[in-house]
């Protein structure tokens, strides 16, 4: 988990970085837009799995909520209590192929690795990197 904890503890405070456009894919009909993605979200489940085992970061304390704004702008807060995280991020977001992405934060952190695929109201992600596999939905409110 040492390495998650280095990657999620890169996350810090930033200004806002309302730079870029959310897009859709125009040639995919099943991409979804940004009309249905824009809102506020919590993760609903939180997982980081290496050789060690899986850490379950909601169960151990941590949380991460997510506004997707529909002019692009990301913004929200993680706390995960094993790499001492308790930060604000303000960034940009995307669909490209299908898939929502975070972009444009200020700091080399996770959510800008993971790719999310809209699931009613719901955006999950299972991505390994680093030899870590994250496992994250967000649950929209």
């Amino acid at each position: 988990m040492e390495i998650l904890s280095r990657r999620l503890g890169a996350v810090g405070l930033a200004g806002a970085l309302f730079v870029g456009a959310a897009c859709s894919n125009d040639d995919d009909p099943t991409s979804p837009t940004v009309a249905q993605v824009a809102g506020n979200y919590v993760a609903t489940r939180f997982t980081a799995t290496d050789a060690l085992g899986t850490e379950d970061v909601l169960r151990a304390g941590g949380s991460l909520t997510v506004q997707f704004a529909t002019n692009a702008a990301v913004s929200g807060h993680l706390t995960i209590p094993a790499g001492s995280v308790n930060e604000d991020f303000v960034g940009a977001w995307k669909i490209d192929d299908g898939e929502v992405e975070i972009e444009e934060l200020p700091t080399d952190t996770f959510l800008e690795d993971v790719k999310f695929s809209l699931a009613g109201n719901t955006l999950v992600a299972d991505d390994t990197f680093d030899d870590t596999r994250i496992q994250l939905t967000l649950t929209k409110q």
